[in-house]
């Protein structure tokens, strides 16, 4: 239980709640561990510990206003938007990609 730190981005240092709950509720479950990242500006750090932490248990989705940079990993799905304009926050991102 607890947070784990799982990477920096930017500087900041990010934070995991409860990886060993999520990991075996997912595997429980025969699902993934779902992580929405926000904000990347191409660094990858935070990602590439969460997909260490969960040993690519992970389905990683990383929302960013800068366009897709050429670092991206293979394994995280990234999608570029601005969360504040209408129609464009994470709700509705989590029912568009039918989380």
């Amino acid at each position: 239980p607890g947070q784990v730190p799982a990477g920096h981005s930017s500087g900041i240092t990010k934070f995991i709640c409860n990886p060993r709950y999520l990991l075996a509720t997912a595997r429980a479950q025969g699902t993934k561990v779902l992580v929405y990242s926000l904000g990347s500006n191409n660094d990858y750090e935070f990602e590439e510990a969460v997909y260490k932490l969960f040993d690519g248990y992970v389905d990683i989705h990383t929302f960013s206003k800068e366009a897709e940079g050429n670092k991206k990993p293979s394994y995280v799905r990234y999608h570029q938007t601005t969360f504040g304009v209408p129609g464009s926050g994470i709700l509705e991102w989590a029912r568009k990609l039918g989380h």
